[in-house]
């Protein structure tokens, strides 16, 4: 069985990247004919490839969209319970057989509390337009078009109007289901205590959406966030219990196997149907279903056939990281349970080794998509996974149950409950802040990538056969050539992150030679009723610039230059000295005395972060670089005009960096400097109050950078200012066009590029 699903996983990579498939067909011959296979299973093998190949090119199909661009009203059949978080609705849903994902803003308090009628199932009438998805808009970033593309969605409906006086109700099992699940949510809101209604959630339903922002980036930064996510333990634990009782009351054994299957059927329903809990409760089924006629059918066997169905009904999981990580580390742990975890007979070591073979199977997997991994992961999933197994999870199911029959008694057993729980999150919060729990080591190449899996292979032969120091050895040597690489390459990159209408610049010298940081970026925040609130805010620091930092293996910032004190270029910068290691903050003069700069300096202060204000003649050298502060030249400060603004050469250009510098203070930087650049960052993003005709003519720049949002309200860059550039045949690179705009050089030359295409 584990040919066959081989030769699944190569169908579908011939159909979707050719190159992989070839490899992978490659590989697939190996054994198939040198261990002299027979002529029946070589042709079978060959046939379901075939046949592969063929589903996954149908499925491609499939997603092409028939919807139109121009329609505006929509039947909307909604899939899933909705997304309600603050002023936002969300919904993946269906509209003419085609999934859609659906967005609409809420207008009032009255109008929530009327959307939290809609239920899984109800068809309503909903006017809108239909929009593209936003693609990667920074390097190694989360591609969202792409998510909802491997998920079937072609289109967000970006709704103007939801008629609820429209909606129908859809009485089929499955949508009954589904609704169920919702009220076991609220009747979990309803009972729980507030520290524990997201891990209930997450454990109960696989509903992670309530979990608590910090509480969650602990777990994920101490390597135990899979236990907020059902997995085989969860259904393990479950099916036992269940099994138990049915026989207990004394239900045969037969029948009680009949009644373990339809409850798995409805366990992937009401928990979200997430690959982990599909992958464990179908592997469970078909060992159910298939012992009672096949008596030689082994796990690894059960394993390959729910990989194979799996895959057959949804070719574009193999991009999904939890389908990757639950099936990967699933493979490795069958394929172990022999050789190593029958050779100790301890519970401790048992628990031990089967967290090390889980690390280290997923280790390739976590680096390429988070770009760090846990560096105390082995001890804390060795604390972790017996609490949650013995005491929160049976804890969190036993609760539900006994809430259903006794409130009192439940509510006592949740104030136990809350404790445990509250203790080990304020635990994990203060490990995950030490800088020692993890390392970022950077989305690895191609090489060092097919290095990863080919160490994690040889440490486990290395470790069958006794001799498991040379694997590790190995191992750490790898992960040494990737930071070796991330600190001492002799490539340069000046980027221009695009974090919407706001400014933020990496600029990462060769050869270690520093690392700075212009500006982060941030949210512009205006005032909110509590009820427009979300749960967790979508941060630009965080979701933008922090992934951007870490893909490229930057865990230190030696400069960190704030330009002035308006939030959409400071913003940011809060979360990037929490998370990074900062060497020392440059400001303005005096502009700590506004509130938004006060905060950052407030987070500088608790991180112990040097903080410098500079002005004119500040200068510094590097043997790759040299950096010259032109602007500004007095301690007054006035906002945009006393932007620091920063002449460099790097990369065999000059470059002039300018933050929201306006007319009046390019006038006093062109009274003062006779300077001319290769390349302009146009102040102020592009106002028509910014980048003079007096300025362009004195600079001559060749090369223009503006950094602007999409369809800002601002109307940013002014038709004035492109009118200016175009006229002296300047090229413009536009994050609001462009993405994030990348400059990337080796000694004296270098090329421009855009994340988009």
């Amino acid at each position: 069985m584990i040919y066959f699903a081989w030769a699944v996983l190569t169908g579908i990579l011939l159909a979707l990247h050719p190159f992989w498939g070839a490899a992978f067909f490659f590989l697939l011959t190996i054994p198939l004919f040198r261990k002299k296979m027979s002529v029946k299973i070589q042709l079978l093998c060959m046939f379901i490839l075939l046949l592969s190949y063929t589903n996954t090119i149908f499925h491609q199909h499939l997603n092409e969209s028939s919807l139109s661009s121009n329609q505006s009203h929509f039947q909307v059949l909604f899939n899933e319970q909705p997304d309600i978080d603050g002023n936002v609705f969300k919904s993946l849903s269906t509209v003419q057989n085609e999934k859609i994902s659906l967005r609409y803003y809420i207008s009032s308090k009255k109008e929530k509390a009327e959307l939290y009628r809609i239920a899984p199932g109800m068809t309503c009438s909903v006017k809108g337009e239909l929009v593209k998805p936003d693609g990667m808009r920074n390097p190694n970033s989360f591609d969202y078009q792409k998510y909802l593309s491997n998920n079937g969605v072609n289109w967000i409906v970006e709704a103007d109007e939801i008629a609820l006086s429209s909606c129908k109700s859809n009485n089929h099992f499955y949508y009954k289901l589904l609704q169920w699940r919702q009220t076991s949510l609220l009747k979990v809101e309803k009972y729980f205590p507030s520290e524990l209604i997201g891990v209930a959630q997450a454990l109960l339903f696989g509903e992670k959406n309530n979990i608590e922002e910090n509480t969650y980036e602990a777990y994920q930064s101490l390597g135990v966030v899979h236990l907020l996510a059902i997995s085989g333990l969860h259904v393990g634990m479950l099916t036992s219990m269940i099994y138990y009782l049915l026989l207990r009351v004394g239900i045969t054994k037969e029948l009680s196997q009949w009644l373990l299957v339809g409850f798995l059927f409805v366990y992937i329903i009401v928990t979200g149907a997430s690959p982990p809990v599909i992958r464990a409760s179908g592997m469970m089924i078909i060992l159910i279903l298939t012992r009672k006629y096949l008596r030689s059918i082994t796990v690894l066997d059960s394993f390959s056939l729910i990989f194979c169905i799996f895959l057959f009904l949804s070719p574009y999981s193999i991009y999904n990281v939890g389908f990757q990580l639950s099936f990967i580390v699933s493979f490795a742990l069958i394929l172990s349970s022999k050789v190593i975890l029958q050779s100790f007979t301890s519970y401790i070591k048992g628990l031990f080794n089967v967290t090390i073979i889980s690390q280290l199977a997923s280790l390739p997997v976590i680096i390429y998509h988070y770009f760090e991994f846990s560096l105390v992961g082995f001890l804390t999933n060795l604390l972790y996974v017996p609490l949650f197994s013995i005491i929160v999870l049976p804890g969190v199911i036993f609760i539900f149950i006994l809430l259903g029959i006794s409130v009192p008694a439940g509510m006592f057993l949740l104030l136990i409950l809350r404790h445990i729980v509250t203790f080990i999150d304020k635990v994990s919060i203060f490990i995950s802040e030490q800088s020692f729990s993890e390392i970022v080591l950077g989305r690895p190449s191609l090489v060092l990538m097919i290095s990863y899996v080919i160490t994690v292979f040889y440490l486990f032969y290395c470790w069958e056969k006794r001799r498991l120091t040379k694997g590790f050895i190995l191992l750490v040597f790898t992960m040494c050539i990737q930071l070796g690489w991330n600190y001492y390459s002799p490539y340069g990159e000046i980027v221009f992150i695009d974090v919407g209408q706001g400014d933020s610049i990496l600029i990462d010298l060769p050869y270690n030679g520093g690392t700075y940081l212009i500006d982060t970026g941030g949210n512009m925040k205006f005032p909110e009723e509590e009820w427009e609130k979300r749960s967790k805010e979508f941060s630009v620091g965080k979701d933008l610039v922090l992934p951007v930092l870490k893909s490229k293996g930057i865990a230190v910032v030696d400069k960190l230059i704030l330009t002035h004190s308006d939030l959409d270029h400071i913003g940011g910068a809060k979360d990037i000295i929490q998370e990074m290691l900062i060497k020392e903050v440059m400001i303005s003069p005096n502009s700590l005395e506004k509130d938004a700069m006060k905060d950052v300096m407030k987070a500088a202060k608790g991180k112990n972060v040097k903080v410098k204000e500079v002005m004119s003649p500040k200068s510094w050298h590097t043997e790759h670089g040299s950096f010259q502060i032109v602007s500004p030249t007095d301690t007054d400060y006035e906002g945009n005009n006393d932007s620091i603004v920063i002449y460099s050469l790097m990369g065999g250009k000059k470059w002039l960096f300018t933050g929201d510098l306006e007319e009046k203070g390019e006038k006093n930087i062109m009274k003062k400097f006779k300077i001319n650049v290769d390349v302009l960052k146009v102040g102020h993003h592009g106002s028509n109050t910014s980048t003079s005709e007096e300025l362009l003519d004195g600079l001559e720049p060749s090369i223009a950078i503006i950094s602007a949002g999409v369809n800002n309200r601002f109307g940013h860059p002014h038709s004035d200012v492109v009118k200016r550039l175009s006229e002296r045949n300047i090229d413009v690179y536009s994050t609001s066009v462009h993405g994030a705009v990348v400059y990337k050089f080796l000694g004296e030359s270098g090329t421009f590029s855009g994340v988009l295409p």
